[in-house]
């Protein structure tokens, strides 16, 4: 049975705002999470190779070095509170509002490998040590516009107004479709090329399929894998309805 101790340092800063005066709200977070190892595999992998139980901290896969969100929201009220523009006497946008929310932050930690091997048959050779390298840092942006609707079907039994309220939004998620980096290829830190294409020591292996041309065009495809990215904009029209 093994143990893996995990020591947390971090620091969280944040500031909220009353929403409607259309402020934000920031959070600013440092998380610095080094460990023995990140999964009880860890030490047990060790052990089963006739190494002794080593105790030395590394940085896990949790550890994020800074991380910011900051949010910010802007909500019209109705009645006598709201201040927005009037047509005809009408309040066309009473309870109406948006939201942006920005996250951005370091890149998780990886393990090199000095070894450059295919797909089919990796080998990882640790360069360094475990988790030496990083990801890159990341940036996202999401968005949301929303109008509160009230919908009166008359009264119920006991002369009680039946109301049903519709709230219409417009949800757009990573609004600058940013190509941010999840995985990358252990042996050249990239998300789309694992190196094997042009590394000499597979040239004769490469040459030697029936069709060459198609080979590299077909593992160029399946190295650029899209799970090693976030996922890309999405735009969302939908309607919550409570009653």
């Amino acid at each position: 049975m093994t143990s893996d101790p995990i020591l947390l340092n971090g620091m969280d800063n944040s500031t909220d705002m009353a929403s409607n005066l259309g402020f934000p709200r920031a959070l600013n977070r440092a998380l610095l999470v080094p460990g023995t190892g990140s999964n009880p595999e860890t030490s047990a992998g060790l052990i089963r190779s006739g190494q002794p139980n080593l105790r030395n901290l590394i940085p896990l896969d949790a550890d994020q070095r800074h991380a910011v969100q900051l949010s910010v929201d802007f909500r019209y009220s109705e009645g006598t509170d709201y201040n927005g523009p009037v047509i005809g006497g009408i309040q066309v946008l009473k309870n109406a509002g948006f939201n942006i929310t920005m996250n951005g932050g370091s890149g998780t930690p990886y393990t090199r490998s000095s070894k450059i091997s295919n797909l089919v048959t990796p080998v990882t050779i640790i360069q360094g040590s475990i988790n030496g390298s990083r990801l890159p840092g990341y940036f996202r942006m999401d968005g949301r516009v929303d109008k509160d609707f009230t919908i009166s079907t008359g009264k119920d039994a006991k002369g009680n107004k039946k109301e049903y309220f519709l709230n219409v939004y417009l949800q757009v998620l990573n609004i600058l479709n940013a190509q941010n980096v999840q995985t990358v290829y252990a042996a050249t830190g990239n998300p789309d090329d694992d190196g094997y294409l042009s590394a000499p020591e597979y040239q004769a292996q490469i040459n030697s399929q029936l069709n060459t041309e198609s080979y590299i065009d077909m593992y160029t495809i399946r190295v650029n894998n899209p799970y090693n990215y976030s996922s890309p904009r999405m735009i969302r029209l939908g309607v919550g309805i409570n009653f």
